[in-house]
């Protein structure tokens, strides 16, 4: 195969394994873009559908506005995403580390964070790289509510649940993210009970 049969090649490949769509929500009307990184279709944004309990990120502007989403305690999360579409598992979540890292050309594994991180939002940490959005996955760092009835750390994370239980501690479910300090893809953990955190789905 010749050089421009390869750089052909090459560009497919991308524009396969990053494709953007948009999905709009039957049940309040609102449209998401996505995206599709390898097999899987992720939603480009926080979910913003208002179910009971759920909490809207205010992010100092209007109270009716969730700009960023909206947050939600494990439990309403576990069922907050629409038909066709689900809270990921762990098991989604390390598919989706390896799949933007082999659809990339960052040469660290470590660094995944920074393809998937929103271009702006971010706080600024010193010999961190900021985010790139190389996919148009795009997560923005809304931040969190742990325990308390206020809205932390934006600007420097964003924390998303998934489905997945801790094995060694059931009262806490697994969560991922970044960070602004970091250019990894976390996996950590949160209390069911306590936390409110944003959430992306990923389509069945």
């Amino acid at each position: 195969m010749n050089a421009f049969k390869i750089l052909l090649t090459s560009l497919f490949l991308c524009v396969v394994n990053a494709v953007a769509g948009s999905f709009k929500d039957p049940r309040d009307g609102k449209s998401y873009k996505t995206v599709k990184i390898g097999t899987q279709i992720w939603m480009a944004q926080n979910l913003n559908y208002k179910a009971v309990g759920s909490v809207c990120n205010l992010d100092g502007k209007s109270n009716t506005q969730c700009e960023n989403g909206r947050f939600y305690p494990y439990d309403v999360a576990m069922r907050a995403c629409p038909t066709g579409w689900h809270l990921p598992s762990k098991e989604d979540l390390l598919l989706l580390q390896d799949l933007a890292f082999a659809n990339s050309k960052e040469p660290n594994s470590n660094r995944i964070g920074t393809l998937l991180k929103s271009k702006t939002g971010w706080k600024h940490h010193e010999g961190v790289a900021d985010g790139t959005d190389y996919y148009g996955f795009n997560s923005y760092p809304a931040g969190a509510i742990l325990g308390t009835t206020e809205i932390l750390l934006m600007g420097e994370t964003s924390d998303y649940w998934s489905s997945s239980t801790k094995l060694d501690n059931p009262k806490h479910a697994v969560t991922w993210g970044f960070l602004w300090e970091r250019e990894s893809f976390g996996i950590w953990e949160s209390d069911k009970e306590l936390c409110y955190h944003t959430i992306r789905c990923l389509k069945d």
